[in-house]
């Protein structure tokens, strides 16, 4: 099915398809950033990877964290079988996060794989549209 979501893809969905497909299938983990507006097809795109590498994901992120955090899974569980298995991630809305989950997600990736690399070299997918994200003016009217 995601062959023929492919034909159905502009020329700027097929590219990042294409770069993120290889860095999935050449295990180069690398991490890509889509800086989209909405309606520009963003989510097909994720539908598309997702169906065609069969991503799951979970993460159990701590509402409270810091910069040495980790999330609550357990080395030796079923998810952490699951994410040692990982090929690609993608995490929508990134901006939207507090910077410390993708550091959080990050940390235990090393952790339960033992693998020093960025995300243990998971290719990522981090997306967002910035004009939808407000300024924060300090003490502004």
């Amino acid at each position: 099915m995601s062959d023929v979501h492919i034909l159905q893809m502009n020329i700027e969905q097929k590219t990042a398809y294409q770069d993120i497909f290889d860095s999935v299938t050449r295990q180069e983990g690398n991490l890509f950033f889509l800086n989209r507006p909405t309606r520009t097809g963003k989510t097909f795109l994720y539908n598309t990877l997702a169906m065609k590498v069969c991503t799951h994901s979970m993460f159990k992120i701590f509402l409270d964290i810091n910069d040495d955090s980790s999330c609550s899974i357990n080395k030796n569980s079923d998810l952490a079988d699951l994410l040692q298995q990982t090929s690609l991630i993608i995490w929508d809305e990134i901006p939207m996060q507090y910077h410390n989950c993708a550091e959080s997600v990050d940390h235990t990736l090393q952790d339960i794989c033992d693998d020093p690399h960025p995300f243990r070299g998971i290719t990522v997918v981090f997306g967002s549209d910035f004009c939808q994200i407000l300024p924060i003016i300090t003490k502004g009217s």
